[in-house]
């Protein structure tokens, strides 16, 4: 919430100045904006991709522990050897990423892409006014004596 107030009071500043932005200042922070957002969206998809991977080698890895193919994963056991307890350890670490990597992609890196599309949307918006502002200045007429151009003067 503290963001988009942030966010909304930093537009309603922007939009207050008498000077717009040049466009190679524009388009700067355009490009700054779309930058912001295409590293959130990595850190986002890439939390989504390890969550993934370690749910299935968890999974996976809980069949083979519970039949005893390479040995038992419990290192007291007679059964035990290297490999099953080293099998062992990555399941239980597969077992505790996959929702850690989810809870953290869900809670911090979904609302940083919100939050960097939603600059992005004011950056737009604002560019559009400004655009809107210079389309005025060069239609408006020089001085109010003068006749419009388009309009055919009666004799």
């Amino acid at each position: 919430m503290a963001d988009s107030h942030h966010t909304r009071r930093f537009t309603s500043q922007l939009l207050q100045q008498d000077e717009s932005l040049s466009d190679s200042q524009y388009k700067d922070y355009r490009m700054n904006l779309e930058n912001a957002l295409k590293a959130a969206e990595r850190k986002e998809q890439l939390a989504a991709y390890v969550g993934a991977a370690s749910f299935a080698v968890a999974l996976v890895l809980m069949f083979v522990g519970g039949s005893a193919i390479l040995g038992d994963f419990d290192p007291w056991s007679k059964n035990a050897n290297p490999l099953s307890v080293t099998v062992g350890v990555i399941y239980c670490l597969a077992s505790v990423t996959w929702p850690l990597a989810l809870a953290v992609g869900f809670s911090r890196f979904r609302p940083a892409v919100g939050a960097a599309k939603e600059r992005l949307r004011d950056a737009m918006i604002l560019d559009l006014q400004r655009e809107i502002r210079a389309l005025r200045r060069q239609i408006a007429p020089a001085s109010p004596d003068e006749p419009d151009q388009g309009k055919p003067q009666a004799d």
